[in-house]
């Protein structure tokens, strides 16, 4: 640090220094080595002149190179640090760290994260993503992004990177990935469970947003809330089974694979959208948000505790709710009418609220 500032202080030709400074600067071996060395230039208030001499001792972009340098860590100027390599475990407080746009990029995280970080590549195994944590999938490429271990997500998850998918779990074992926070897809992003019983547990949000076809290849639970916006939730490989909670379409849509169903064992099915593929309802369907329509393409199948619930705000289309089911409605438990907006129906006006191709059973009313 004294020969820095003897070099700030234009004491001394800064040719060798700089350059080993720099070195020791950008090819850090360790996160705990590159936030000791930034600490100690910010002690003695010479960290922005440092970076201001680097910058401009080095050609434009010669340091910038995103290709890995010597060690697991690399910083470019801009502030972006990049985990190259090994097995980096975070805790409750990362330090000096936070000062960085930290970006996964080759390394294996591991730990709490309760900072933001965006994955390029590499692996996450065991990791709790705290209040406050973000991972941000980003940037489209050939590398692998792969989950294993146990994850939990208290914070915030976004994968936007379209026709690419995150792996969960690795051959020959299980994973369990629980969301109790906000977890987006957004667009033509995908997640794969390499092994049969890998299982995404919901009991927070899963907001599937954008244009485009998100697919998910591998067992989803949901006990918290998911929204489908627009473009299609396909849930490719297993049922889409909601045990509480709520699944609300907004103009999305929810395709299952061949043979498998919708099962609302729990919770609400509301909005206005397509699920197509069978639905079994032993809990409570609720078309619209206000008054609306859902469609299935597939059969209904309700089950004696089953509900679904009519809101009548008009005689007029749109003023009232419609389910419409294209296959077979098997219809048992009830049916709940309300009326909104002050509506009082006449005698002899008509509603029709159920549709579909051929139906069986009875509805309590």
């Amino acid at each position: 640090i004294p020969v820095t500032q003897a070099l700030l202080d234009g004491e001394f030709d800064p040719y060798p220094r700089i350059r080993e400074l720099a070195e020791i600067y950008i090819g850090s071996t360790s996160i705990a080595a590159r936030a000791n060395f930034d600490q100690q230039l910010k002690d003695e208030g010479l960290y922005d002149q440092f970076l201001a001499i680097i910058s401009s001792f080095y050609e434009p972009g010669e340091i910038q190179d995103p290709q890995p340098v010597q060690g697991t860590v690399y910083l470019d100027l801009d502030g972006n640090l990049y985990l190259r390599s090994g097995t980096e475990t975070f805790s409750e407080d990362i330090g000096q760290l936070s000062q960085f746009e930290l970006n996964l990029d080759g390394a294996t995280l591991t730990g709490l994260l309760k900072d933001s970080i965006n994955w390029i590549s590499g692996l996450i195994d065991d990791l709790t993503i705290g209040l406050g944590g973000r991972l941000i999938i980003t940037e489209e490429n050939s590398s692998v992004r792969q989950f294993t271990g146990d994850i939990v997500n208290y914070g915030y998850v976004e994968h936007a990177v379209q026709s690419q998918a995150v792996i969960f779990g690795v051959s020959g074992e299980s994973l369990r990935f629980v969301n109790e926070g906000v977890f987006a897809l957004i667009g033509g992003s995908s997640l794969v469970g390499r092994q049969p019983d890998a299982v995404f547990r919901n009991y927070g949000l899963l907001r599937r947003s954008g244009s485009g076809e998100s697919q998910i290849f591998m067992a989803l639970e949901n006990h918290g809330t998911v929204e489908v916006e627009e473009g299609g939730l396909h849930v490719v490989n297993s049922d889409y089974a909601q045990a509480d909670g709520l699944t609300w379409l907004k103009g999305g849509r929810i395709v299952l694979g061949q043979g498998r169903k919708t099962k609302v064992n729990g919770g609400m099915l509301k909005g206005d959208g397509v699920i197509s593929g069978d639905v079994v309802n032993s809990s409570i369907i609720n078309p619209g948000s206000g008054s609306g329509s859902l469609f299935f393409v597939g059969n209904l199948k309700q089950l004696p505790s089953g509900t679904i619930e009519i809101e009548i705000g008009g005689t007029s289309a749109g003023d009232f709710d419609t389910l419409i089911v294209g296959g077979e409605a098997d219809l048992s438990g009830s049916i709940s009418l309300s009326l909104t907006n002050g509506f009082v129906p006449r005698i002899n006006d008509e509603f029709k609220i159920i549709g579909f191709s051929s139906g069986v059973g009875s509805l309590r009313l």
